[in-house]
């Protein structure tokens, strides 16, 4: 379960265009869409509040709520772009968060037991294919805000996949067909199996750090 960030001021932008967003990012505001169903609202965020969530981690699991112009709603993060120097956000797309409607997220992959994998200790790596993995929770409630993969006991040459992610009976994986997590690589076998890597992750899910923010 994840709890709720502090209320975050937030306004109606009506003026688009880099420029004008140029203009409110030097004046301390986020520039963001809110997507509720269909329709798209066009918003300001303060970039100060927002920064902190961000760079706290899990903020695409974390619902937050807005004050938008008096009125309080939830939203979740769906994206975020980032400035390609200082990888601070310059834009953020939301979801709203409604009552009895499934939400999607983002969830971390967290990679545990490396310390206790005699496969590592004997010269092999671990090779992540993605870290982040999307979900489709009931509720907020039933968020998890990381998913914990044990390493501990798999061998150098073997594969993780999505059939290994343990989750609540309220939670799925959106994507339906299984996909490839990571790997155990061996010294020599890293071109091979990252070869393999690409023919079993078409979707090309991303191993960027930045992706995990």
């Amino acid at each position: 379960m994840v709890e709720q960030v502090n209320v975050i001021k937030s306004d109606i932008r009506t003026i688009l265009g880099s420029a004008e967003s140029r203009r409110l990012r030097k004046s301390g505001l986020l520039p963001a869409t809110i997507r509720n169903g269909n329709d798209i609202s066009y918003v300001t965020i303060d970039q100060k509040e927002f920064d902190k969530q961000y760079f706290a981690g899990a903020i695409f699991s974390s619902p937050i709520t807005l004050d938008l112009e008096g009125k309080k709603i939830d939203v979740i993060v769906s994206d975020v772009d980032n400035h390609p120097v200082s990888d601070r956000p310059i834009h953020a797309d939301l979801n709203q968060i409604n009552k009895n409607q499934e939400i999607i997220v983002k969830s971390k992959l967290d990679f545990i037991g490396q310390d206790k994998s005699a496969a590592i200790k004997r010269g092999g790596f671990l090779h992540i294919n993605t870290r982040m993995v999307e979900l489709i929770c009931k509720n907020t409630e039933s968020i998890p805000t990381n998913i914990e993969i044990d390493i501990s006991n798999i061998a150098v040459g073997d594969k993780i996949r999505s059939d290994i992610i343990s989750l609540s009976e309220n939670v799925r994986l959106k994507k339906k067909k299984q996909f490839l997590i990571a790997s155990i690589l061996g010294r020599g076998g890293a071109k091979a199996d990252e070869d393999s890597d690409n023919e079993e992750n078409p979707e090309g899910e991303s191993t960027n750090e930045a992706d995990t923010k």
